[in-house]
């Protein structure tokens, strides 16, 4: 007999089953390493700009998605495999001294169970922050994001100071002012004590290992713990770094 499993997933944009979102369909008559493209429009020429992007690459028989630059398919991003059932942000930087066109590349997988969806292209002026970095201060988590189904509430982005009182920054460390933005953890009700929330990076790829700075402030007479994981996809979390209050 057989069977299958349907995969759905809802739009980045909107959250919902109404938004739109684009996708290679990699069941029949479709074969594993075809290769679909999806071309931009016609770019000047850039000292330095940043692609943005959100994908989902989720089934057991994922193949590729790679950015390039059209014409001399140059590649300036790639991601392959199962990533997990979530959307996930992407990001580049683009360099050309001549005019260019960008190219959003789906490779197919070995089966139907490889569709690749990619949503929210932009394009934003200077250079990208490097894998992994954020000062949130464009009010965005940078691609971390709150596991639905890991921990109990979640982290969340401020300014100035908290609601809590005695406790918690009043500027964040990138602008020193109150209007720079950080991320926390907000432990007043309904939290409990003993309560765990994650804010989980993207996927990084640093063969040759990375270093990671990170500025924090615990400040209150019932300041819980702090831990820095490392996690292979699916597999338990190896513990870095730690601070108890």
């Amino acid at each position: 007999f057989f069977f299958f499993v349907l995969f759905t997933i809802i739009d980045h944009t909107t959250g919902t089953d109404r938004g739109y979102y684009i996708y290679i369909e990699t069941s029949s008559p479709q074969i594993r390493g075809q290769k679909a493209r999806l071309i931009s429009p016609m770019y000047t020429q850039a000292s330095s700009v940043c692609l943005k992007f959100h994908y989902h690459m989720f089934g057991p028989s994922i193949g590729s998605l790679n950015v390039l630059i059209a014409g001399t398919q140059r590649l300036l991003w790639t991601k392959s495999g199962n990533l997990g059932n979530r959307w996930r942000y992407g990001h580049v930087t683009v360099r050309n001294d001549d005019q260019y066109q960008i190219a959003f590349e789906g490779v197919v997988g070995s089966s139907f169970q490889g569709d690749i969806a990619v949503d929210d292209i932009s394009l934003a002026n200077g250079p990208c922050e490097e894998e992994g970095s954020c000062n949130f201060e464009d009010g965005t988590f940078c691609g971390f994001y709150n596991p639905k189904d890991e921990d109990n509430f979640d982290w969340a982005l401020n300014q100035g100071g908290t609601i809590s009182f005695d406790t918690g920054p009043t500027v964040d460390h990138t602008t020193g002012t109150s209007v720079g933005y950080y991320a926390y953890i907000e432990s007043s009700f309904p939290q409990n004590h003993g309560d765990k929330t994650w804010l989980v990076s993207e996927i990084l790829e640093s063969p040759k290992g990375a270093c990671l700075d990170f500025w924090y402030h615990m400040k209150g007479n019932t300041t819980g713990n702090m831990s820095v994981y490392h996690r292979v996809l699916d597999a338990k979390p190896t513990s870095l770094w730690f601070k108890e209050a």
